[in-house]
């Protein structure tokens, strides 16, 4: 696990509730912990504890063609298309959004290129952020660690949503992460996510609580009730994934790799 010596400072810890809800001044400057616990944090998390080499969130599925394409023209090793819409994977594309069908075999030492409905909208929005991590409940502890060693500015827990609604879930792993920052750090929770915090204090199943949210009932409906007990299983993880310079990423510097991601367009 990651940790980190315990620090006094009294500094707040905020609370986003859907992508919808990012603005610049919000997130600019500060550590950012994005979260879309069904599915698309879990899966960027389990595809880099996989091998991956990066992901890199794009908004639509055209643009991750199109820039996977331009990424084989300078890199031997052929991108991956990932992702889903409405839940089910996009068609033309390498894999889906189940976080177990990341494997190390299929993608191991591979760059993918990555869209989901809600999750990489959410990340995108970030990119003012001092430094933007993926969190999820695998490893709700290690984001928390990481968060609180971070602490020069005050952390904003941003939970994708779901199609422009709260999606329950989400809140309620920011909660958990809330919590585990207030015992490291004696951090001040805002109020909304000190009821964040209280939700995931109740939760004592955590399998049972994702599968009644609209997002756990879509995905059970599709028939990826494997994919919500995978994702409900509490700090397993000590992997922090990290967005920078517009893919993430198990390293804390890019430039480490020698990547460098093509800019939007």
């Amino acid at each position: 696990m990651i940790y980190c010596q315990r620090r006094r400072s009294k500094v707040q810890v905020d609370l986003i509730v859907r992508a919808d809800d990012v603005e610049e001044e919000k997130v600019a400057g500060r550590p950012a912990a994005v979260i879309d616990v069904l599915r698309a944090t879990t899966t960027i998390t389990t595809a880099l504890e996989a091998g991956c080499r990066a992901i890199v969130p794009a908004l639509e599925p055209e643009e991750a063609r199109r820039r996977a394409t331009a990424w084989s023209a300078a890199d031997s090793r052929q991108p991956l298309l990932g992702g889903e819409r409405k839940t089910r994977p996009i068609p033309g594309f390498d894999l889906g959004n189940s976080p177990p069908s990341y494997t190390q075999e299929r993608v191991g030492g591979r760059v993918i290129f990555f869209t989901t409905t809600n999750g990489t909208r959410a990340l995108r929005a970030c990119q003012t952020a001092r430094t933007t991590v993926c969190a999820c409940l695998r490893n709700a502890r290690a984001v928390a660690h990481y968060l609180a060693a971070n602490m020069g500015a005050q952390p904003v827990l941003v939970c994708s949503g779901r199609e422009g609604t709260v999606a329950p879930e989400d809140v309620a792993v920011a909660g958990l992460i809330a919590s585990y920052l207030r015992r490291l750090t004696q951090a001040v929770l805002s109020p909304q996510a000190e009821e964040a915090a209280a939700l995931a204090s109740s939760i004592d199943d955590w399998y049972r609580f994702f599968s009644v949210t609209p997002a756990g009932t879509a995905l059970q409906e599709a028939g990826y009730d494997a994919d919500i007990r995978f994702c409900a299983l509490k700090d397993v993880s000590s992997l922090v994934p990290r967005y920078l310079r517009g893919m993430v990423l198990r390293s804390r510097c890019a430039r480490a790799l020698g990547l460098q991601a093509p800019a939007p367009s």
